[in-house]
């Protein structure tokens, strides 16, 4: 119950407001304390409750204090403030009281004069016109000195504003100032010659000072010198414009969308910085501001004439300006061509153009520089006229403000017909198509021939000696008599004053030459003021032109967007002038080849150490060989300097390389067939026939030449000693021996051995074996060159060969296959001087064997019975030593080591194999006889020792064998039982036989039995090999 009467807490209240709020907590909490003091039970309850309350109002009082003391400052601020804003809205309040009424009275007082101020109010207006009409003329005044000033530092733009504006007025506000009339006029004067001067500076930005760049860079790079990284940047210049890129070739589209990045074809407002120190340094901005000036001049029809009348005269000074930039810098060039002494000279004049004939490198030729650098000008020229100028007219034509109608305006395939047209008169100047430069050559070196005699007073004193009758052994040619004075170039008059006039006239010319700045449009013509020839004009020229032309032609091409197999008019004149080149190559050659046959004639050789070395050789070939090798690389060179017409020269390849197959044909009959058919050289009908010339080509000794041939063509930097050891250390002495046993059974089976032979049958000249050595040498070295040549052309994935190509492979100058005919046709030359080699080779080996045959076979008719023991060896063997001698001094010369060990390898064994076989042509001997045999095969074994550096065992065998001669059969028969058979049982048959012969009294029964024992012996013992 007591719980119930107690009261309870009313509920929390939402706040709504901050003033709600507070009166909610102060009502809050005063019902609280009420409600503490109702409910509680005792008095000491609301005392502890009052205690409480006391002191919080102790500590809410001294927080006030607090709060006070802190802001008494801020609050005293505040009254003292609006204290003074008060005063002063008091004040201001009073003072527009006071201007109120001011205005009241003033507005009564103007009432009263209102006609004296309007009057004096209207010639305040006449007096600021007449002040503006007379400062207006004042600035007239000053138009023509602004003008030239903003023309002196290259502000057009605002220049021509001026000169237009200016006018404009003349025209309407002060067409009655008369004052003004001779400003006028000189501004009209002004206009014209600024109009004049603008359209010099558009063509200076677009041919000139666009090209500076491409100039100074190219003679930097020619004097090597680098841009270090340190050099200040610079603004872009037109010449930066073109990316590399570009100066390559791009398509239209490509360009285009370089244009569009670098903000070429933006329509902003061109306008002209006055701050700016050098308006020219952005040639793109000058240019635009230049064709803006124009169009405020209104001359856009009469500029655009003026530029396509002025572009041809422009190309060609810019042809001129480059050739001069070229030639200042650049030692004087000579039209001479010259080859070293230590190479072989030049067959064709363009191969002085081409490079280095042993190292095959090419160097670039001024002619070539000149070409590159006049088309990266041009290219920029036609940028400029396509990206600048041309965009810049047709977004004049479409800008409403001007009212320009545009009627007569160029296109960039007029501008690409313009630069054929100059390309077509330069290559016309360095190709000589007139034949000036060569006519005035030929002037010059017939007034040097004429003169020369005035030169050395031997020459003069020469005309007053006697002379002395020269000899047809001596020369067989009259030397030309020369004039001693000509009087072709003497300046003739017929009196003194016409001499002076005459004089007078020809300074004045040259002069006017020297004087003449500006040249002819189109005007190439040769004369000695000239100095913008970098290179000496002759048709060989096109050498070094064809492929820099070709890539510039396909960039005109693209740019004209031609239709597939259609050309551009340059492209044809190019491959005109290529084919008349062609034709004169033709010529050339036809005269080289007589040189050639002239050459081959006399066998003259090219001995040269060093020219051999660059040529990979050790020994002479002829000079001839080296004449054709010459012609062949030179039209090689030809082939990639004229790619289009690659076949073309291969042909004529193939043409030349004929033609001299078939002249060392002939000189090859002329040496072995020198008389009619029925008169033979044996070893050339040897090496004719079909299986001696299998066997001697199967045997071990020819493949050990070809492979130490080989290993020569590998490494010919190493000497070849180890290939002269192999050839006999591959082989066993017993295979040695059976290799050439089977060689001199072959030649003495196709050999009579009764009959000597006839002087005519053998070349007995060693200077005609000596000849045949350098054929040899000469064909083999031709026909590995021709091997080169094959392997050095391009092929494609097939394996058919290419021409090589000028540009990309994916271009409109794609690879050209080259004739499969020519192909094969270089092959089978190849093999055929090959052949003509090998068959030299063999030639000369058999023919030292055939020698042998000639000297030994006459031995046999000589009596080897004697009384007398003579010391001295027969004569055949002294000549034949002296032959073989004689041949081996002929041939070392001419032949490496390897094949001069060839050619004598197994000659031993031959002329062991005939001294063996000659006992059966002997009839009678004795032990003189004998110990003259062993003597004759010891000299002879003696002298091919001293050849082959080898001692010939095959001779100690035959020496051997006419030792048994000094026994009798019956002791021969003892020997074979007690010791072996030491030789064939032919050879024991011929030597019993030639004892039997010897026996005075002999009968042929005792001879039988002596056979028939022998025959018996050998079957019963063992045959020692």
């Amino acid at each position: 119950m007591q719980s119930e009467s107690q009261p309870t807490r009313p509920p929390r209240l939402t706040r709504t407001s901050s003033k709600d709020a507070t009166s909610v907590i102060k009502g809050g909490l005063l019902m609280s304390v009420i409600r503490t003091l109702t409910s509680s039970r005792d008095s000491s309850d609301r005392d502890r409750e009052k205690a409480n309350l006391e002191r919080e109002f102790k500590e809410c009082d001294h927080k006030l204090s607090e709060l006070v003391v802190s802001h008494h400052h801020d609050l005293f601020q505040v009254m003292s403030a609006f204290s003074k804003i008060s005063q002063r809205l008091k004040q201001s309040r009073e003072r527009v009281v006071v201007t109120r009424d001011k205005l009241q009275t003033c507005q009564k007082l103007l009432h009263c004069k209102r006609d004296e101020l309007k009057k004096l109010w209207l010639e305040s207006i006449e007096n600021k016109v007449v002040l503006e009409l007379l400062d207006r003329v004042e600035t007239m005044m000053t138009v023509p000195q602004n003008v030239d000033q903003y023309i002196q530092r290259k502000h057009y733009l605002h220049a021509t504003r001026l000169v237009v504006n200016s006018l404009k007025q003349m025209d309407t506000d002060l067409v009655d100032v008369d004052a003004l009339k001779e400003v006028k006029s000189d501004l009209i004067d002004k206009k014209e010659s600024l109009y004049e001067l603008i359209v010099d500076e558009l063509h200076k930005h677009l041919y000139i000072r666009s090209t500076t760049d491409l100039i100074k860079r190219f003679k930097r790079h020619g004097s090597v010198r680098h841009t270090s990284d340190n050099t200040p940047a610079r603004k872009m210049s037109v010449a930066d414009i073109l990316s590399p890129a570009l100066q390559i070739g791009v398509n239209k589209k490509q360009r285009i969308q370089s244009m569009s990045q670098i903000g070429l074809t933006s329509d902003d407002s061109i306008e002209e910085d006055i701050n700016v120190s050098d308006p020219e340094e952005d040639s793109k901005k000058f240019i635009s501001i230049l064709i803006k000036c124009l169009a405020l001049l209104n001359k856009i029809p009469e500029s655009i004439d003026i530029i396509k009348e002025r572009c041809d005269k422009e190309l060609t000074n810019m042809a001129k300006r480059t050739g001069r930039e070229l030639t200042a810098d650049a030692p004087e060039p000579s039209s001479e061509w010259t080859a070293d002494s230590k190479t072989i000279p030049y067959v064709l004049n363009s191969s002085s153009l081409l490079g280095n004939y042993e190292n095959k490198q090419k160097t670039s030729h001024i002619l070539q520089n000149y070409f590159d650098l006049l088309f990266q000008q041009y290219r920029t020229v036609v940028f400029l006229h396509d990206s600048v100028v041309l965009a810049n007219l047709q977004r004049l034509e479409m800008d409403k403000s001007f009212n320009i109608e545009i009627n007569n305006l160029y296109t960039i395939p007029d501008i690409w017909t313009k630069v054929q047209i100059i390309l077509q008169y330069v290559m016309d100047l360095y190709l000589d198509t007139s034949g000036a430069h060569t006519s005035a050559k030929a002037n010059h070196t017939t007034n040097q021939s004429t003169t020369s005699t005035n030169a050395v007073p031997a020459d003069l004193s020469s005309y007053f000696v006697k002379r002395r009758g020269i000899t047809a052994a001596v020369t067989t040619f009259k030397a030309k008599k020369a004039p001693l004075f000509r009087f072709e170039d003497s300046s003739h008059a017929i009196s003194l004053n016409a001499y002076l006039a005459e004089q007078k006239e020809t300074l004045k010319d040259k002069n006017e030459n020297e004087a003449e700045d500006n040249m002819d449009s189109i005007d190439f013509t040769l004369n000695t003021s000239d100095k913008y020839i970098v290179y000496p004009p002759q048709p060989d020229n096109i050498v070094v032109i064809f492929n820099p032309m070709i890539k510039f032609i396909r960039e005109i091409e693209d740019e004209l967007e031609l239709e597939d197999g259609n050309h551009c008019l340059l492209y044809l004149y190019l491959i005109s002038s290529a084919k008349s080149y062609c034709n004169q190559i033709t010529h050339d050659l036809e005269r080289t080849m007589d040189l050639a046959n002239k050459s081959l004639d006399i066998w003259k050789l090219q001995t040269d150490s060093e020219v051999l070395s660059n040529l990979g050789l050790n020994r002479p070939i002829l000079h001839s060989t080296a004449m054709i090798d010459r012609a062949v690389f030179d039209l090689k060179n030809l082939m990639f300097a004229l790619p289009l017409f690659a076949d073309d020269f291969l042909t004529l390849i193939c043409n030349l390389l004929s033609n001299y197959k078939e002249i060392c044909f002939s000189a090859y009959k002329g040496i072995v067939q020198p008389e009619p058919e029925d008169k033979r050289i044996i070893s050339a009908t040897w090496a004719k026939d079909e299986d001696i010339n299998r066997f001697l080509k199967s045997l071990p000794n020819w493949s050990t030449l070809l492979s130490a041939q080989s290993e020569k063509q590998r490494k010919p930097h190493i000497r070849m000693l180890s290939q002269e050891s192999r050839m006999t250390f591959d082989e066993s002495p017993e295979e040695v021996r059976l290799r050439n046993m089977r060689e001199s059974e072959i030649l003495t089976s196709n050999l009579s051995q009764e009959s000597s032979i006839p002087n005519h049958e053998i070349l007995s000249d060693v200077v005609q074996l000596r000849i045949l050595g350098q054929l040899h040498q000469s064909m083999e070295w031709l026909g590995k060159r021709c091997d080169e040549l094959v392997n050095s052309l391009p092929q494609s994935s097939d394996g058919s060969f290419l021409s090589p190509s000028v540009t990309e492979p994916k271009s409109n100058y794609e690879f050209m296959p080259l004739s499969d005919v020519s192909i094969a046709t270089l092959n089978q030359l190849s093999r055929d001087f090959e052949e003509l080699a090998e068959t030299c080779l063999l030639v000369l080996h058999l023919e030292v064997r055939v020698h042998c045959f000639y000297h030994i076979l006459p031995i046999s008719q000589s009596s080897f019975a004697m009384g007398i023991d003579t010391q001295e060896p027969d004569p055949e063997v002294i000549r034949l030593n002296k032959d073989l001698s004689a041949i081996n001094e002929a041939l070392d010369v001419v032949l490496e080591p390897w094949k001069l060990r060839y050619i004598f390898e197994g000659v031993g064994h031959l002329v062991a194999t005939i001294l063996i076989n000659t006992t059966n042509n002997i009839k009678r001997v004795n032990s003189n006889g004998v110990k003259k045999m062993c003597r004759n095969i010891f000299a002879i074994q003696q002298s091919l020792t001293t050849i082959t550096m080898s001692r010939e065992v095959a001779l100690d065998y035959a020496r051997q064998y006419f030792e048994l001669f000094y026994h009798t059969i019956d002791e021969i028969l003892t020997i074979i039982v007690e010791k072996g058979a030491q030789f064939q049982l032919n050879e024991y048959m011929s030597a019993i036989t030639l004892l039997h012969r010897s026996i005075t009294g002999r009968d042929q029964q005792s001879l039988d039995s002596a056979i028939k024992r022998l025959t018996e012996i050998l079957n019963e013992v063992a045959v020692s090999l």
